[in-house]
């Protein structure tokens, strides 16, 4: 690095004496290598770059390796001195010339420096286009969070400045002590009880406070503006990283007290949002979310009735592929999706939806705000169920709250898009739910529809095979359709016109009324709609058959003869106990004939039957015209007290008989004396809560018990060549898992039981989806109008003849009588094969398929008829 020549001539010397040491060592054949080698490390092989950047050697040991090496190649190529002299030169010019571009490179990047150096602290602020204004805004934040942290904390010290004073004066002291720590404790479990705010609201006064402490601190001790510190602050806060690159002690310092309060506060940050985001998904597992549905069905409340009304309503929509069915009960929605995959997984007659979904919501069915989150205002129908569990009248009371929760919404919002349908325990409480639901509301009366049911099939056994297939969506069902075609058509010619359904009646437009059998002269108007007897809503259209096609002459019978015929007493015999036991009986005297008799066997005292059939004053005193009441205290479930039922007196005719009430009048009756028995779903206890599966184990003991005690008497009496003819036993059953073992004791080709809570539901399904049902099975499971009933082929066709004949011609021969012919029942003329195979037992067919068959009818044979319920004739 010095500028003197002396020094120079010294390293250059220095520099030659090492380089001739060198060669001088090598032999003769290396110097031309070491030659080369040397000259081309300096020259050729270092880049340019190096070469401008080699300033700590000197010169001279450039010159004096050059040198060197141009003498050995010199040596060994004989190249001339002048020669090596000026490659020597030319080198060297080469060399100087880099360092002069070097030097200017150097100055030239030392200047670039330096502005860089001062541009960057002059217009720093100015480079970022978004930090314009920040340090204000910085400052503005940090003033806003002070002073409502400052406000918070003014009004927590006037509340606990206030709570000494109170305390002071009810212990009349100067001062009280309330530990500092316990009040502060006391007022965060006081704001995290009544804001759910209360934990993000606490993390982010922490945060502030730390981000506002560590700008401080930076500030103050390093020299940092504001705004500078308060972005380093909540980086060192938001990211553990930053901190990584301070300079300095007292920064370091800062940095890493920052940095762990941010650790501890995201720490904390994300377990209150783990926390939110699991009550959240708890709220969804509860069902706490708004159903966005529209045109669905919608269930208020659950019973046992549920899933059997959830199979109906899938089976209708089954065409459509399935509508939405949203339940909303007190129940837990976790519990009822469970039962719900249970029905479905369950390979005992498992739940099928038919590409229905169904929603769960818990909830209470008479709040408001939970009506609105089931979009109960758009639903296409709503099912309100009677609740298990509670009397009667209380659960009808909450029924009628039920019905007005609806009407608010209706008054309150968009109206209501669809009916509601209601299930009532008591049917004293029908007209209550009618007068506060007006047009919008569909009465079902649970116990009444099912005691009427059991009534009509007692006295006709059939009745209760065609009653379970004609109830639900499982084969043909009712519907009701305008056809432009028929209008000016009496209803006599319309019956023959569809080859898949048959019409039963007509609604007429203008009274909104449905006739049912209407007379054959009824001409439809424009707007009427006919019902008709079908399987599905699209499954059947007008055919070109005129009714002259069917008309002919009618086989000799002895209809009218049967038909004028006087109708002889009936003697009933119900075993068990309903709470609307008054009401079947006053429906029951209708229907009878006079001097008819009606057996009570049950375990009610005598001195309770009274006041039970008063309802505990809630009914009138029965006025009974063509029955007479027998009384039997004693189990049905006991074999010895069946075999002879000993009649008891009421007390009623004490004056007369002599009798006291409860005490025997000496009047023995057996089995066979009864043309009709029932087995009723005993809840005759006080308070005794009806369990389906204890009630329908009852009536399969006391069903087993009568049959074989009828199967006794049968056997004595065909033993003494005398005739016997014995009522079966119709049972009440309730679960419907009982189905299966009620089948396998029936002996009989009918059915022997009522499934009451199927029937129910069904019931409210089809309203649900059509709310004139009601009025079509109001008549036809009534004691006034039309019903449904089961006549012996004879009773049309002259069997004799053997004459084959279509159902058709069997629709014409009921029309003659003013019936409809429905269906009929195929039965065997070996009723032993019915009776001992299973396999064997006649189908009922309603809606006959090929109506246009002919068959020869045997005596056996049942046809299924809708006629006038007085018009009932001998079997």
């Amino acid at each position: 690095s010095s500028a003197t020549g002396s020094k120079k001539k010294f390293d250059h010397s220095i520099a030659t004496h090492l380089g001739l040491r060198v060669l001088n060592k090598c032999c003769p054949e290396d110097r031309w290598r070491v030659g080369v080698f040397l000259t081309t490390l300096l020259c050729h092989s270092m880049p340019l770059n190096a070469l401008r950047f080699m300033a700590p050697l000197h010169s001279s040991f450039l010159v004096a390796f050059l040198i060197l090496g141009l003498k050995c190649i010199c040596a060994e190529t004989n190249v001339t001195g002048q020669e090596a002299i000026s490659i020597a030169k030319h080198l060297i010019e080469q060399q100087n010339r880099l360092m002069t571009e070097q030097k200017v490179l150097l100055e030239r990047l030392e200047g670039v420096q330096a502005a860089a150096k001062e541009h960057t602290c002059k217009t720093e602020p100015e480079d970022d286009p978004n930090d314009d204004g920040f340090p204000y805004v910085s400052l503005s934040v940090i003033l806003v969070g002070c002073g409502w942290l400052f406000k918070f904390a003014y009004m927590e010290y006037r509340v606990y400045t206030t709570k000494l004073t109170t305390e002071a004066e009810q212990e009349q002291q100067a001062q009280s002590n309330i530990d500092i720590g316990e009040f502060l404790q006391y007022r965060l479990d006081y704001y995290f009880s009544v804001t759910q705010w209360a934990k993000p609201i606490l993390l982010l006064t922490v945060t502030f406070l730390l981000i506002f402490v560590s700008s401080i601190a930076t500030v103050v001790f390093l020299g940092d503006n504001i705004s500078a510190a308060a972005w380093k602050s909540w980086t060192y806060v938001a990211d553990p990283g930053t901190h990584a690159d301070t300079d300095g002690t007292l920064g370091r310092i800062i940095a890493f007290g920052t940095t762990i309060g941010g650790m501890l506060v995201f720490a904390l940050m994300i377990g209150v949002i783990s926390d939110s985001i699991g009550e959240k998904v708890d709220d969804l597992k509860k069902g706490k979310s708004k159903v966005i549905e529209a045109r669905h069905t919608l269930v208020l409340g659950w019973s046992e009735k549920g899933l059997a009304i959830l199979r109906q309503i899938a089976l209708a929509n089954e065409s459509e592929g399935g509508r939405p069915i949203v339940v909303l009960c007190e129940e837990s929605k976790e519990e009822m999706e469970e039962m719900l995959r249970a029905a479905e997984s369950s390979k005992d007659d498992g739940l099928k939806l038919h590409g229905s979904r169904v929603v769960f919501r818990s909830g209470n069915p008479l709040a408001e705000h939970d009506l609105i989150k089931v979009s109960a205002h758009k639903a296409r129908a709503i099912i309100a169920l009677s609740p298990d569990g509670l009397e009667p009248d209380a659960a009808d009371s909450r029924m009628v709250r039920q019905v007005l929760s609806l009407q608010k919404i209706k008054q309150t919002g968009d109206g209501l898009s669809g009916h509601i349908v209601v299930e009532l325990q008591d049917v004293d409480n029908k007209a209550l739910v009618q007068m506060v639901g007006k047009e919008d509301v569909e009465v079902i009366v649970s116990h009444d529809l099912i005691g009427r049911m059991m009534l009509l099939s007692a006295r006709s056994p059939w009745l209760a095979t065609v009653l379970d297939d004609l109830m639900g969506f499982d084969g043909s069902e009712f519907y009701l359709k305008e056809w432009p075609q028929l209008v000016g058509k009496c209803f006599g010619s319309i019956l023959y016109r569809f080859d898949n359904a048959v019409p039963v009646g007509i609604k007429v437009s203008k009274t909104s009324r449905i006739v049912l059998n209407p007379p054959d002269d009824m001409v439809l108007q424009d707007g009427d709609a006919v019902l008709v007897l079908a399987e599905d809503d699209d499954s059947y259209d007008l055919n070109d058959h005129d009714i002259s096609d069917y008309e002919g002459t009618r086989p000799e019978s002895d209809v009218i003869q049967r038909k004028e015929a006087e109708k002889p007493p009936e003697r009933l015999l119900f075993c068990g106990w309903r709470r609307d036991m008054a009401d079947m009986i006053c429906e029951l005297d209708y229907d009878v004939p006079p001097k008819s008799e009606l057996w009570l066997f049950n375990k009610v005292p005598m001195e309770e039957r009274a006041v039970k059939l008063l309802d505990k004053g809630n009914k009138s005193q029965l006025k009974l015209k063509n029955i007479t009441m027998k009384h039997v205290v004693g189990n049905p479930v006991i074999r010895r007290e069946l075999l002879s039922l000993v009649e008891v007196s009421d007390g009623n005719n004490k004056d007369v008989d002599g009798f006291e009430i409860g005490e025997r009048t000496g009047r023995r009756e057996v089995l066979n004396y009864f043309t009709s028995i029932l087995i009723l779903s005993d809840c005759s206890e006080e308070h005794e809560e009806v369990n389906s599966e204890a009630s329908d184990s009852r009536s399969v003991a006391t069903t087993l018990i009568i049959q074989d005690i009828q199967r006794g008497i049968s056997e004595r009496k065909h033993a003494l060549g005398e005739a016997c003819e014995l009522s079966p036993p119709i049972s009440e059953i309730l679960d419907s898992r009982t189905r299966s073992l009620m089948q396998l004791i029936n002996k009989e080709g009918y059915q022997g039981y009522v499934l009451s809570n199927h029937l129910v539901a069904s019931a409210l399904a089809m309203v649900s989806e059509d709310r004139n049902m009601n009025k079509v099975y109001g008549e036809l499971l009534s004691c006034q109008g039309n019903q449904i009933q089961i006549r012996k082929a004879r009773d049309y066709i002259n069997i004799a003849k053997k004459e084959p004949l279509c159902f058709w011609d069997v629709q014409c021969l009921a029309r003659m009588s003013e019936e409809i012919a429905i269906g009929y029942i195929p039965v065997p003329e070996n009723t032993d094969v019915v009776e001992n195979s299973q396999n064997s037992k006649p189908e009922v067919l309603l809606n006959p398929p090929n109506k246009g068959e002919a068959r020869v009818w045997s005596a056996n044979d049942r046809i299924i008829v809708i006629a006038m319920c007085r018009q009932v004739w001998l079997l």
